[in-house]
């Protein structure tokens, strides 16, 4: 199924920034993560003309990152393949090489991540 909606995922993208011009979106891991080559180099070109991407990891450390976002997943649930998906997201390249700027959030609050996005932009 993962597979499935790659293709549809990196149309969404495209067709979301067409129509939203001035926004803040929030695609989430799964929307910046393509196996395919292909897929990975057109929402790369979609994403090329906008300075202000942002990757939010937990820590710089990707074994902490996966450790935090694990506890938080356990909370809402025990799905064994929802925490290999996320694991995924976090040690896939796609992120890493489509984000300009990286924002750790560990310990901090959400008004202080939103700041420190705000004083990049």
């Amino acid at each position: 199924m993962y597979a499935y909606w790659k293709p549809f995922e990196a149309y969404a993208v495209k067709r979301i920034l067409e129509e939203y011009k001035h926004a803040v979106i929030d695609f989430g891991a799964g929307y910046s993560v393509y196996e395919d080559i292909k897929l990975f180099q057109q929402v790369e070109k979609t994403l090329k003309p906008y300075p202000s991407l942002f990757l939010l990891l937990p820590s710089s450390d990707r074994e902490e990152s996966i450790q935090i976002l694990h506890q938080r997943l356990q909370q809402i649930t025990d799905d064994k393949d929802v925490f290999e998906l996320n694991k995924h997201f976090v040690t896939h390249p796609s992120n890493h090489k489509l984000a300009k700027q990286t924002i750790y959030t560990k310990r901090k609050s959400a008004d202080t991540v939103a700041e420190e996005i705000i004083s990049y932009v």
